[in-house]
Order: C-alpha cells, then sequence, then structure tokens
C-alpha cells in the first residue's frame, strides 16, 4: 500500500476516534470557526488496494448548538463498517 493512503487512512481512523462522540460536544461560537472545523476535518479518499476499491466519507457539520460525524465506507460499492478500513492498516 502506497504510504500517502496509508497515513491518510491512520489519520481518518485517528479522527473517527475522535470525533465519534461529537453529538455531545458545542459548537464553535462563530459560523467561522464552524466552518473551519467542518472544512478541516471532511475527507472523501477513494483508492484500490488488492483489487478492491475504497471509499471513503468522512464528514464534520455543525449547527450552532451541535457538532454532527459521519463515516461512510464502501468496498466495491457495498456499504461496511470502520472496520474494513482497520483490516487494512494492520
Amino acid at each position: 500500500m502506497d504510504e500517502q493512503i496509508k497515513s491518510q487512512i491512520e489519520e481518518i481512523l485517528a479522527r473517527h476516534d475522535r470525533f465519534r462522540n461529537s453529538y455531545f460536544w458545542t459548537s464553535p461560537g462563530s459560523a467561522s470557526m464552524r466552518r473551519r472545523m467542518e472544512a478541516d476535518n471532511s475527507v472523501n479518499l477513494e483508492f484500490t488496494h488488492n483489487g478492491r476499491v475504497y471509499q471513503i466519507h468522512q464528514t464534520v457539520s455543525c449547527s450552532c448548538k451541535n457538532v454532527y460525524y459521519r463515516l461512510e465506507v464502501a468496498v466495491d460499492g457495498q456499504k461496511k463498517n470502520v472496520r474494513a478500513i482497520k483490516s487494512i492498516t494492520n
């Protein structure tokens, strides 16, 4: 696996551990800080590993009061959970 892809996956997994309980967080105070948080923590990644196509969409969105997190993983077009990408980094 390409080292750049591997490092991106590791960042995605670290972000997943950080944001998975983010619903209980308070959102940043200003609109510009909320948009910055969304831009800095949202990722779309597509790569091929062992002949399988992986698509990862990780989004963070902020309302005035809450922070929302979503991770979507697809392998060859089929929805999977985070374990699908954890298994390829080992």
